[in-house]
């Protein structure tokens, strides 16, 4: 067992904290994370209609890749004029930023849910090991979910490899950043959960909004795998790869291998 260190938290760098503090606005003031609830009716059809435009720039974007995708193909899809396009998003740049901001969102709520879980399911009792299985759970649980995530929704997962694996700018500076304060809302939650284990001792003191990046992007860039596998034979299941990673980075940052065996089971 690691001893909790009270200095944890002076380990923070400008980093950890700023992924904490994010708000997830993007620059035009919209909230990439958790929304609230439409207000009136033609705020819902208005939502309908965006998430219906979405989803058939989805799978255009599968089907003809980021290139082959035009406003005017899109707009004959959802059966609307080019310039009606417009009336929600200032261009295909855009376009992308919120498909990337989407998928995203995607995967926060899918993590907070099962996170919701977890903590229901053990409300933070029992004694200082139950505490920090439950803690280590935690981590692990959120690699699980994004790795489900690939498994389920292969053309969202596809848009974020697109958008971080790709080496050409794909979209101008302002919308890169729109999609990174999407990336700190997650990572600062997960880097909140890095603390928890630290304070309960199964982990030792670091940097946790540095581990909550590497945890979130280690994991994505295994699961990228995916597409790879689907064509040559010998890679082992890239779920499992991505699972294996988070567990090696957990032991490299002091936990016992008996805890994390234990925290395992906990995911159901």
């Amino acid at each position: 067992m690691v001893a909790p260190s009270p200095a944890s938290k002076a380990n923070k760098s400008p980093a950890s904290k700023a992924n904490k503090s994010t708000t997830g606005r993007t620059d035009s003031g919209k909230k990439n994370g958790p929304v609230k609830a439409p207000s009136s009716a033609r705020e819902r059809r208005r939502i309908k209609k965006l998430d219906a435009i979405l989803d058939a720039a989805e799978l255009l974007l599968m089907q003809l890749g980021l290139d082959g995708l035009t406003m005017a193909k899109l707009a004959a899809q959802v059966d609307v004029t080019a310039g009606a396009l417009y009336r929600y998003f200032d261009s295909k740049d855009a376009l992308f930023v919120q498909l990337q901001v989407r998928a995203l969102n995607d995967v926060g709520t899918a993590v907070r849910a099962k996170w919701q879980a977890l903590d229901a399911a053990h409300c933070g009792g029992g004694s200082a090991r139950d505490r920090g299985d439950e803690a280590l759970a935690s981590l692990l649980a959120a690699n699980a979910v994004h790795g489900q995530f690939a498994v389920d929704k292969p053309a969202r997962f596809g848009l974020l490899a697109m958008g971080m694996a790709e080496q050409r700018d794909l979209i101008a500076d302002d919308g890169s950043l729109a999609v990174w304060q999407g990336v700190q809302v997650l990572v600062g939650e997960i880097a909140e959960r890095v603390d928890v284990a630290v304070r309960a001792g199964v982990l030792e003191a670091g940097d946790e909004g540095r581990r909550a990046l590497l945890l979130m992007m280690a994991g994505q860039g295994m699961l990228q795998l995916r597409k790879m596998s689907r064509h040559v034979s010998g890679i082992p299941p890239v779920v499992e790869l991505s699972a294996e990673v988070c567990r090696a980075l957990l032991l490299s940052w002091g936990a016992e291998p008996a805890a994390v065996a234990r925290a395992g089971t906990r995911l159901g």
